[in-house]
This record gives C-alpha cells, structure tokens and sequence, in this order.
C-alpha cells in the first residue's frame, strides 16, 4: 500500500504547474500585462539575498519603460521566513522592486511593492 500523498501545509492546491491558485492567477495578469506591451520576458527565479540567503520568487519580468528587472510574489499566507526575507529585500538587498501580489485567485491585488533601499557609496 502506498501511503497518502501529503496534504499541503497551507491548504494550497496546485494548479496548471504553479503552487497555488493564487500564483497562476497572477500569471494570468502577468501575461495580460504582457500582450499589453507593458512587460516581457516573464520568468521564474531564484533570488540571492546575502551570505547563502536565497528567495525563489514565484516571477520576474522586465518593465518596457523603464528596462529594470521588477521580481513578482503571489502570498496567500505570509510565514516568518517571509518576514525576514521581505525585510532582507527592503533593507537594500534585493535586486530591484518587488510586488507583493494577496487575495484570492478569483481577484489577486497588488497589495504592496517593495522598493530596496539604495547601497551607501
């Protein structure tokens, strides 16, 4: 007998390969902002923060205007690895603005973005 598959922590269901209904959702909007014109090159990643510190953001995408490199989280529940590592990225660590994208999958928002701080010269 095989055992039971395990039941996700935070009660996610994955979805067309995306780890939630939430983050397929923003995809979705990622490529209507796409076909807009208003992005490209929309890919998954993964972030190095500091010293051995990695984020996986759920995407990243290239803004037209401005040609900076903008990094995507869709978060449906906010852990304390979360914590840290958002703060990690405000502090001056992260690469470039991150969105924070909450909600449902039936209506994800733009709940913040986070710009880094810039480096002291």
């Amino acid at each position: 007998l095989k055992p039971w598959p395990a039941r996700p922590k935070y009660g996610q269901v994955r979805t067309d390969g995306y780890a939630s209904k939430l983050e397929a959702a923003v995809r979705e909007l990622l490529g209507f902002r796409e076909k807009a014109g208003e992005i490209r090159d929309i890919q998954r990643g993964r972030v190095h923060l500091t010293c051995g510190i990695y984020w996986n953001v759920d995407f990243n995408f290239e803004d037209v205007k401005t040609g900076a490199r903008v990094y995507c989280e869709a978060k449906g529940f906010e852990t304390e690895r979360y914590r840290l590592l958002k703060k990690l990225w405000a502090g001056g660590f992260g690469p470039g603005d991150l969105e924070i994208w909450k909600g449902d999958y039936r209506r994800p928002r733009l709940d913040e973005v986070i710009r880094p701080k810039k480096a002291r010269a």
